[in-house]
C-alpha cells in the first residue's frame, strides 16, 4: 500500500514537473524508469538515474523529480523534505559514476507545479557530515530511516531556459528594498 501511494505520487510529481518544464518552455527528455530500460551494472550498483535531462541557456542538467511532504523537525520547528539515506547515496552514485552533476526538484504538491531545487552535492554533503556527527555519539548511523535536510540546502525556487536555476524573491522584498533605496539617496 504504502509504496504504490509512493509510485503514485511520484508519477504525479513527473507529470507536473512536464507541465512546469512545457510552461516554461524548457527542452527536456525524460527517462523511462522501467527496470528493462537500466543496464545490470546500475541494478547491480544501487545506482538511481534521473528522471530528466533539461537544456537551458546555462547548460544541459540531470533532474531527479522527487514528491515528498514536508516534516516538522530541528531545533528551529522548521518544514523539511527528507530522503532515505540509501536515496541519497544511490542519487548520488549517478552523479560519481557519470561525472554529471544531478539536480533535484522537490514539490510537496500534488495539484500544481511548485517546486524548490537543490543539487545532489549539497544534500549528500550534509548527510556526510551529519554521519560525522552522529558517529561520535552513537555509533550506527545507518539506522538512521531519514535524513531531515535544512531548508537552507534548497537553493532556488525558480527555473527558466534564460537562466536556469534561481531564486525568486516577494515582490513585497523589492518594495521594501526600492524604500531603503529612496531613503538613502536622500542622505546622500
Amino acid at each position: 500500500m504504502y509504496n504504490e501511494e509512493l509510485k503514485e505520487k511520484g508519477d504525479d510529481a513527473e507529470r507536473l514537473f512536464k507541465e512546469y518544464l512545457n510552461k516554461n518552455k524548457i527542452p527536456y527528455i525524460y527517462f523511462e524508469q522501467g527496470i528493462l530500460t537500466k543496464s545490470d551494472v546500475l541494478k547491480t550498483e544501487n545506482i538511481i538515474r534521473p528522471d530528466f535531462l533539461i537544456q537551458t541557456d546555462n547548460g544541459i542538467f540531470y533532474i531527479d523529480v522527487k514528491f515528498r511532504e514536508k516534516t516538522v523537525y530541528g531545533e528551529k520547528n522548521e518544514e523539511r523534505f527528507r530522503l532515505s539515506p540509501d536515496k541519497i547515496i544511490n542519487i548520488h552514485n549517478f552523479q560519481s559514476v557519470f561525472n554529471q552533476d544531478i539536480w533535484l526538484a522537490f514539490t510537496n504538491n500534488r495539484e500544481t507545479p511548485d517546486f524548490c531545487f537543490t543539487s545532489i552535492t549539497s544534500i549528500y554533503n550534509f548527510y556526510k557530515n551529519l554521519e560525522k556527527a552522529y558517529n561520535k555519539k552513537q555509533k550506527d548511523f545507518s539506522k538512521a530511516p531519514f535524513i531531515y535536510f535544512p531548508n537552507d540546502l534548497i537553493l532556488y525556487n525558480r527555473l527558466s531556459v534564460e537562466n536556469g536555476f534561481y531564486k525568486e524573491l516577494a515582490s513585497s522584498y523589492y518594495e521594501k528594498e526600492a524604500e531603503y533605496l529612496i531613503e538613502n539617496e536622500k542622505k546622500h
